[in-house]
Formats: C-alpha cells, structure tokens, sequence
C-alpha cells in the first residue's frame, strides 16, 4: 500500500506588496498551522520515506513546521512544483522511485487540490470527498492511500481518501 499526503501550503504574508509571490513568507497564524498539522500527522502514526517541497519561502517554511514530528524522511526541494498542474504534479508523483511507501508533497493551489481530487475515488470519503471537491485551504492535507506495488501504477480516481483536514478543524 502506498500512502501520499498532499500538503498545501500553510498561510502566508501579503504584508510587502514589492515581495515576488515565490519569495513570500508565513504569517504568524501559518507558522502556528504547520505546526499544528505536523503534530496531527505525529498522532496518525503517519511515516515518511519522501518529502517533494516546492522551492517557494512559504511552501519551505511549512516543511519547516511539519517536519520536526515526522522523523527524517528524505527532503527534495523541487522548482517544477511552485504552481505546478495538477498533471504536472501527478506526474512527479509517478515517478517516485520504488521501495518509497510514504510520500508528502508540499505544493499549491489550484494544482494541489485538483491532483487530490483526480486521483480520489469520491465513494472513498463521502464526507470528506465534497469538502475537498469545493474548496482546499491554506495548510489543508489530503490523505490518500493506493493499492498499487510502486507509484508509476497509480491510476486516476483509484486513491482511497483516509482524511482531509485543514488547520480550521484542528
């Protein structure tokens, strides 16, 4: 069983207007929503082998804040994910390379959220599919697990959504 978790970044500032948006850090409230995330992933027993991080300052600085409960998996910082498709984003998980069960991809949106929803099967989760489908936030999670031996063989709504959280209902 492979297990993916698709991270969005946490909040961030808007408060320099002359800052490019790759360069924007979090706020306050989105340092306090990583680490509250990375201490709910803790709680799920939840294991890493890999974490694809998008080189934005905000999407780092969440990595930041999750990383400490989540042990050492290996961290690969990625420009090609700073406001990746979502195919783009499918695609790099598809070749995540073999003996690699855990992945956490830390990304944005629209492509985050639409890479969570094309690859959940929407019967999986019949609470959490609609909430995700209408809207996800600032430091939301999608938890989605495949029956598939390795990742190229994940397929488009195959995945079985465990749990969508966001900071808002920690």
């Amino acid at each position: 069983m492979l297990s993916l978790f698709l991270l969005r970044h946490a909040k961030s500032a808007w408060d320099d207007p002359a800052l490019d948006d790759h360069d924007r850090p979090l706020n306050k409230r989105g340092r306090h929503a990583a680490d509250a995330m990375g201490t709910w992933m803790a709680g799920q027993g939840i294991r890493l082998d890999l974490v694809l991080c998008s080189t934005a300052l905000r999407a780092c600085q969440t990595l930041d804040g999750v990383l400490p409960h989540l042990g050492t998996p290996e961290v690969m910082y990625e420009s090609g994910l700073y406001l990746a498709s979502s195919s783009r984003l499918i695609a790099r998980i598809r070749g995540v390379e073999r003996g690699v069960a855990g992945v956490l991809l830390i990304g944005h949106e629209p492509g985050i959220g639409q890479a969570a929803v094309a690859l959940t099967r929407p019967a999986s989760a019949p609470d959490d599919f609609p909430r995700m489908q209408a809207r996800f936030p600032t430091g939301a999670l999608a938890w989605i697990a495949f029956d598939a031996p390795v990742w190229p063989d994940i397929e488009l709504s195959k995945g079985c959504l465990k749990k969508f959280i966001f900071p808002k209902l920690l």
